[in-house]
């Protein structure tokens, strides 16, 4: 009996020995940002800056999952005029890019108004 166990034990490990916990691969990171922000006033400033500090980044990234935001949800206020238009270029770690323009006239969507704010922010 106790060979017999000895058996199933040691046949046991060596089945489990070939399930290994595959680590997920982590969620790619904001490496650049690419944008510029329009508005109808005289001298605006509208070039185009790239931002690359990491602390903004992750600030970005960290709005952009709060939201849940991928680029396809309604983005601006339609009807309305005199807003703030942001474009984006936004480059991961993975190597992917996503283009990215939105307008901002009042209060929502929301996570608009605090895009707009935080690209403002950083002019």
């Amino acid at each position: 009996m106790r060979t017999f166990l000895a058996v199933l034990v040691l046949g046991s490990a060596v089945a489990l020995g070939g399930c290994t916990q595959q680590t997920p691969t982590p969620a790619p990171t904001l490496v650049e940002v690419t944008h510029s922000q329009s508005k109808a006033i005289p001298n605006f400033d509208s070039s185009e800056q790239v931002e690359t500090d990491p602390e903004r980044l992750a600030e970005l990234q960290a709005l952009i999952a709060e939201y849940e935001w991928d680029g396809s949800q309604k983005q601006d206020s339609p009807g309305c005029t005199g807003g703030t238009g942001t474009e984006l270029q936004l480059e991961w770690s993975d190597g992917t890019t996503d283009q990215w323009s939105t307008y901002r006239c009042d209060e929502v969507p929301e996570f608009v108004v605090k895009l707009t704010d935080l690209v403002g922010s950083w002019r």
